[in-house]
């Protein structure tokens, strides 16, 4: 009888669950078949096995992680660099989809939801001048809790009280928080409560929520606020409400590696996406 040890039970469980998505999907692999009329040497479903697998284990590195999958035996072959990113960028319909599956058991689990964003640099700001991701000064943002600037995204991040990620949206570094509330869909079940800190005072955008959505935003509210709810105790419980979410990020942040390899804009955000999605899978393992 085979004796699988853990790590191999948490690879069969991602390739099970990935080429399950794939058939029930009815989802086609695009790749044609070389002269000799064989078929691709990977499939779809091993292509994004590597992928998660490399942003779980390999802080993204999707060649060590293949190399690694073919010397375990769980692959037959080995693809180039260039070749395994274009079938990865093919692919990149089906990472948003299976995202949205995950995002969809976590909102429709219950509980309350916690709204916050952090920063994404792309480069050290030593470098700006000469990264090539993103030009412009509106992607240079400023940290307030880390009293630093960054050059990059601002990811607007929402989870549910255990850990999973509900919804996120992207946007330049400088952009403020409030204007992540207008960007995000919050396709919450009705009467959820999403908990946020100071920046997110927004009486318009909660008066709309609540009408068209049934959400009812708390953020905590500013000293000079007027509204009946900004006492000592409804902040308190607001703060205690929305702690989780540092963890949350914190814990989808170890993913990250010192330095998130791209050449491209969008390969840069496709890898971040195989991070949210690793970090999906993280609470089934």
């Amino acid at each position: 009888m085979p004796d699988y040890t853990a790590p191999d039970l948490q690879d069969v469980f991602v390739y099970a669950i990935i080429d399950e998505y794939l058939q029930n999907s009815k989802h086609r692999c695009l790749t044609r078949c070389s002269a000799t009329g064989q078929p691709a040497k990977l499939s779809d479903a091993e292509i994004l096995f590597i992928f998660v697998s490399a942003c779980l284990e390999y802080g993204g590195n999707c060649l060590k992680a293949m190399q690694a999958h073919r010397r375990h035996g769980n692959i037959r072959y080995l693809l180039d660099k260039s070749q395994f990113n274009r079938r990865l960028h093919r692919l990149t319909p089906v990472v948003e989809e299976l995202l949205c599956l995950f995002s969809m058991m976590a909102a429709t689990a219950g509980g309350h939801c916690a709204l916050d964003s952090f920063p994404l640099p792309v480069c050290r700001n030593v470098r700006i001048k000469r990264c090539k991701l993103v030009r412009g000064e509106h992607y240079r943002g400023y940290c307030a809790s880390k009293k630093e600037y960054y050059y990059g995204f601002k990811v607007h991040l929402v989870t549910a009280s255990d850990g999973r990620i509900v919804e996120f949206e992207f946007t330049p570094g400088a952009s403020a928080d409030a204007n992540g509330l207008n960007l995000l869909q919050f396709q919450l079940p009705p009467e959820t409560r999403l908990f946020a800190d100071k920046a997110y005072n927004h009486y318009g955008q909660e008066a709309n929520l609540l009408e068209h959505s049934g959400v009812h935003l708390q953020p905590i509210r500013k000293g000079n606020s007027r509204k009946e709810d900004n006492t000592y105790v409804g902040n308190w419980l607001r703060k205690h409400y929305r702690r989780h979410i540092e963890s949350d990020i914190s814990s989808l942040q170890t993913l990250f590696p010192k330095k998130i390899h791209a050449v491209t804009k969008e390969g840069f955000l496709l890898k971040i996406l195989g991070f949210f999605l690793a970090h999906h899978f993280s609470f089934y393992l």
